[in-house]
């Protein structure tokens, strides 16, 4: 599955728009139609290499808003909304799940 993102080509630089591909959902995955994406400071943190090296590309924004558009069969029951995921979000680009098979807490 090929997704929009934006992500940090390396430390200290803007982000810019990219398309990464991601995996399709698996059994204990959650798809999350992303609607917006919050940046913290420990993702400002993240993308600056502050936190020594990095991935790059990154693609930061841990914090999410979306809809659950796919449920895996062995995913726990879940919301039609979803809130901020796991810190997974700050995955290289290469195997970000950024709109794709994340596990979510429900809203």
């Amino acid at each position: 599955m090929r997704v929009n993102a934006y992500a940090a080509p390396a430390a200290g630089r803007p982000l810019a728009p990219t398309t990464i591909e991601c995996r399709d959902v698996g059994p204990n995955d959650v798809l999350i139609e992303i609607t917006h994406a919050g940046i913290c400071h420990s993702d400002i943190h993240t993308v600056n290499g502050d936190w020594g090296p990095q991935p790059f590309p990154v693609v930061p924004g841990h914090e999410i808003v979306g809809t659950v558009a796919e449920v895996g069969d062995e995913s726990p029951p879940t919301g039609s909304a979803t809130g901020s995921a796991s810190a997974a979000w700050s995955t290289p680009a290469a195997t970000a799940p950024t709109a794709a098979p994340a596990t979510s807490s429900t809203a």
